[in-house]
């Protein structure tokens, strides 16, 4: 099972497709050590252990990768770019279009959003869509967690997830 976000790399599409079916395929298993090989006919897949990432603080550079709603996850609109920077108390960044910032409070695992305000700038209807999806679901914000350079925001209607950006 996998979500059914597309990416606009035929190239990395195809290399998803094949991974996938290397797993569906998957005849036996072997670990050794760090090292984890799955067979399948035609080849094996070989997988080294990572260091986990250690919890980035809330304070800082984050880009959305997902918007999540009941059951459903899909990836931004090609081309566009949302952002969020945390510090002091105030949150900023690029909603897909224009430009926002506003006030943030923390108690213990709760997030608040609130104040924000944006550019006023016109882009596609499907753009000004993208950014109204989140700017909502940020002002509804509820609660936080960060889970190694992942921040997931979540709000009644679902959850905003973010990497940690450079």
């Amino acid at each position: 099972i996998s979500t059914m976000m597309a990416c606009a790399d035929q190239a990395l599409m195809q290399q998803e497709s094949d991974y996938v079916n290397a797993l569906g395929a998957a005849r036996s298993f072997a670990l050794a050590g760090d090292q984890l090989t799955i067979s399948y006919d035609g080849g094996e897949l070989r997988f080294t252990r990572q260091a986990p990432v250690a919890d980035r603080p809330l304070e800082g550079r984050w880009q959305l990768t997902t918007f999540v709603a009941g059951e459903s996850a899909s990836s931004l609109l090609a081309g566009t770019e949302i952002s969020a920077e945390l510090a002091g108390g105030r949150i900023s960044g690029k909603a897909g279009c224009n430009s926002y910032s506003g006030d943030y409070t923390v108690s213990g695992a709760n997030i608040t959003v609130s104040q924000v305000g944006t550019t006023k700038m016109a882009c596609s209807d499907e753009i000004m869509a993208q950014e109204g999806a989140f700017l909502g679901a940020l002002a509804a914000a509820t609660g936080y967690s960060i889970a190694g350079d992942q921040l997931t925001l979540t709000h009644p209607g679902g959850q905003l997830i973010f990497m940690a950006a450079p």
